[in-house]
């Protein structure tokens, strides 16, 4: 809520008791001010460097772009946070929005120009209920930069959202069978994501699954044999599946030997001799 100058505001506090008995309540207050940066390409917050990351909210930001650019998404349609990243180029980034309310309805934009210039192009956007179904309350988007760039990036939503964002560099080790990700022995551990890792293998090898059609991350491991391994993913933030291949997934003859899935925030545990 923007307030005028010289008017006193005056905020009731208060709860319905009706069927509870209870005629008062214990609760925390806080009121602080709001700055205007990041309200529009006026007042953008700049992102020096990766990785970059902060709290925000888009309260008191204003509905300033709807529908622009083409990206195809119902979430431009509330206040917006508006983030600019001159990129040195040949990068790709992730942006990854977290601490936000459950079933928030949240869009973030990434945009060749100012979203209030003529001909904006929406480079990548994400939108919709995907957020409805991550439990822990994270949403991801990545972006491939050839040349030297300045993009704006908008976070969006129809109420008013309280976030933390970060913004960081992704490799794209483990992208494809040119260059996966090695696991020199066991056990072997790591924390990873799929992000800037690229949608290559869709249906391949009879797995007949629809989670083949996100990004992948993809491991070698070659085994001396006369051993049975578990392999088990956690801290999965959204539907995730895991598959084992006889070789590369690229490869018309490659056979899903095993693949297991899960539901949101649960683990994929299988064991293969």
């Amino acid at each position: 809520q923007r307030f005028e100058a010289g008017l006193s505001y005056y905020l009731l506090v208060s709860h319905d008791s009706t069927g509870t008995g209870q005629s008062c309540i214990g609760y925390d207050i806080e009121l602080k001010t709001i700055t205007d940066s990041g309200k529009n390409c006026s007042l953008p917050i700049v992102v020096p460097q990766l990785p970059f990351s902060e709290y925000n909210t888009n309260s008191c930001k204003d509905d300033d772009f709807d529908n622009v650019g083409g990206c195809n998404t119902l979430y431009q349609s509330g206040d917006e946070v508006v983030y600019t990243y001159d990129s040195p180029g040949n990068e790709c980034i992730a942006i990854n929005l977290t601490e936000y309310a459950p079933n928030s309805l949240i869009g973030i934009y990434i945009f060749d120009r100012c979203p209030e210039l003529p001909g904006v192009v929406c480079l990548a956007s994400i939108g919709g209920g995907g957020v409805r179904y991550s439990i822990d309350r994270s949403y991801m988007l990545d972006y491939t930069i050839g040349a030297p760039q300045k993009l704006y990036i908008v976070i969006s939503s129809q109420y008013r959202l309280d976030y933390h964002i970060e913004i960081s560099h992704f490799n794209t080790i483990g992208a494809n069978c040119a260059s996966p990700i090695t696991v020199a022995s066991l056990p072997f551990m790591e924390n990873n994501s799929t992000a800037c890792k690229y949608d290559d293998f869709d249906g391949r090898g009879t797995c007949d699954t629809i989670q083949q059609q996100g990004n992948e991350a993809l491991y070698v491991y070659d085994s001396p044999g006369n051993e049975c391994i578990s392999i088990a993913v956690t801290d999965i933030n959204i539907i995730g599946t895991v598959y084992l291949f006889d070789r590369c997934p690229e490869d018309p003859a490659a056979i899903c030997i095993k693949s297991g899935s899960t539901v949101v925030n649960q683990s994929i545990k299988k064991d293969y001799v």
